[in-house]
């Protein structure tokens, strides 16, 4: 079975992508990175997006989960669209299992999925990866203090949140550019977000693979 190949023309206009999508010499245009994620995810029998995206949905929360997350980091990599990506780890949730019981964790859970879900645009990505630790997908970010200054904004939402009963949560912030990997700013991000957590937590660090300090 031969794979299908395509090849895309991107343009970047006012912080939007749109462009050309060649798929065997069939040519689509696309206004925006969510049309051109349907265009490379085509149904092919009655049934098929329905069962992938219950396949890459964290059904707890309604967000991407592990697999699906991955999968949309790639296409952008393959896109040549770079990408930030921001790790969060939930402060405090373990004490709310242990005090108020496990549904009112993943109430809390819930809450603060959706959160972060409203803090960023539609294609954008936000998915949960293990028990209290999140992923976003930020594209678009043109420099490292745009980076810093989006992820401010998420970090003083959930403190919004915090004060009526949300979650806070711990944030490492790895910018990325053409060529980042989705591996190499996990683990950028993942470490920045734990020496944020041995300052203290309900905090942000923000940094790059490349980068040797975190900006704090």
């Amino acid at each position: 079975m031969m794979q299908e190949t395509y090849t895309i023309q991107l343009e970047r206009s006012g912080g939007h992508w749109h462009g050309v999508l060649n798929t065997c010499g069939q040519y689509t245009q696309f206004d925006g990175l969510e049309e051109l994620f349907c265009l490379l995810n085509p149904g092919q029998e009655p049934g098929f997006h329905r069962d992938w995206q219950e396949a890459r949905t964290d059904h707890l929360t309604g967000v991407w989960n592990r697999r699906g997350i991955e999968e949309q980091a790639h296409k952008l990599e393959r896109c040549g669209i770079p990408y930030s990506l921001l790790f969060l780890d939930a402060d405090c949730l373990k004490q709310i299992n242990d005090t108020l019981g496990h549904h009112q964790g993943d109430m809390a859970l819930c809450r603060l999925a959706n959160t972060l879900v409203q803090s960023v645009r539609n294609s954008d990505f936000v998915g949960r990866i293990g028990g209290d630790e999140f992923v976003i997908l930020l594209h678009g970010m043109e420099s490292e203090s745009a980076l810093q200054q989006k992820a401010e904004q998420i970090l003083y939402t959930l403190q919004q949140e915090q004060a009526s009963g949300g979650l806070s949560a711990s944030i490492g912030a790895a910018f990325g550019t053409v060529g980042s990997s989705y591996i190499q700013l996990l683990a950028c991000a993942d470490r920045l977000m734990y020496q944020q957590k041995a300052k203290g937590k309900n905090g942000l660090l923000v940094g790059s693979p490349s980068s040797a300090l975190p900006v704090a």
